[in-house]
């Protein structure tokens, strides 16, 4: 099992890492180390406590059975260097541009651009109007943080928490947001055109006017969302969960509603230029099963 913060360390101590890695396997091929039968290195894995800018909450563990080389002290100097690789990650001022590295960036922090970057955690911070075009952004905790008017065109957002995230106007043209947690952000005039929400929890999110054609939103849930006055032309909400959702003035031309549950949803002015999808009608501006 191959955790934050993965690394093999010989027994020399030398510590192999890469900040976009967190697989061993990986690292093992990257830097073309030799596995015979009594490796001089061993895999191990660098976990963070409930605080993760707190450094004595770490705990080292090996992932393999513990070599007899790797003594009390030789633990003790690779928990200082890997301590020492986790402090060259931790953003704790306002920066103008992150390159080439993973981070973890303290809450209300500004950053205004970030390039060939991996981000692992940027709870509360500020990236309003960042650019963060095709960022790795996968599986961050992103809640609560300011992304409005943020550039996140094809950035990978899959499985990353932006619960109650404000992405208000961004640009998320063609993002991977498969998996990610939505729910309760605020998305509104966001441009979501061609982007990927498979799976996505927008329960409860606020899409008022967003642009919302072409996206991949089958099996999404989309709960109590507020998608009023979006354009979900030519969406794929097979199997999405809109039930209670306000679709007041939305546009659904040419949309995939297979199987979604419209269960109470706020349909009013939706279908004004298209009729309603197969089996269903509208009565009190509510799609309900004929």
């Amino acid at each position: 099992m191959c955790n934050f913060k993965s690394a093999i360390i010989s027994q020399s101590g030398e510590i192999y890492q890469h900040p976009f890695l967190d697989s061993h396997n990986d690292i093992i091929d990257l830097f073309h180390l030799q596995d015979g039968e009594n490796p001089h290195w061993t895999p191990i894995e660098f976990l963070p406590g409930l605080d993760v800018f707190n450094l004595d909450t770490y705990t080292f563990k090996f992932d393999a059975e513990r070599p007899f080389w790797a003594d009390d002290d030789w633990i003790e100097q690779a928990k200082t260097k890997l301590s020492n690789i986790i402090k060259m990650m931790i953003v704790d001022k306002d920066t103008k541009i992150l390159v080439d590295g993973a981070y973890l960036i303290k809450p209300k922090i500004k950053i205004s651009k970030i390039i060939t970057s991996r981000i692992l955690l940027a709870k509360e911070a500020d990236l309003s109007r960042a650019d963060l075009s095709k960022a790795d952004l996968s599986r961050a905790d992103l809640s609560k943080a300011d992304l409005s008017r943020a550039d996140l065109s094809r950035a990978d957002l899959s499985k990353a928490d932006l619960s109650r995230a404000n992405l208000s106007n961004a640009i998320l043209f063609r993002a991977n947001l498969s998996g990610a947690n939505l729910s309760g952000a605020d998305l509104s005039g966001a441009n979501l055109s061609g982007a990927d929400l498979f799976r996505a929890n927008l329960s409860g999110a606020d899409l008022f006017k967003a642009n919302l054609s072409r996206t991949n939103l089958s099996i999404a849930n989309l709960s109590g969302a507020n998608l009023s006055g979006a354009d979900l032309s030519r969406a794929n909400l097979s199997r999405a969960n809109l039930s209670n959702a306000n679709l007041s003035g939305a546009d659904l031309s040419g949309a995939d509603l297979s199987n979604a549950n419209l269960s109470g949803a706020d349909l009013s002015n939706t279908f004004r230029d298209s009729n309603p999808p197969e089996s269903w009608k509208i009565e009190n501006n509510q799609l309900v099963k004929n």
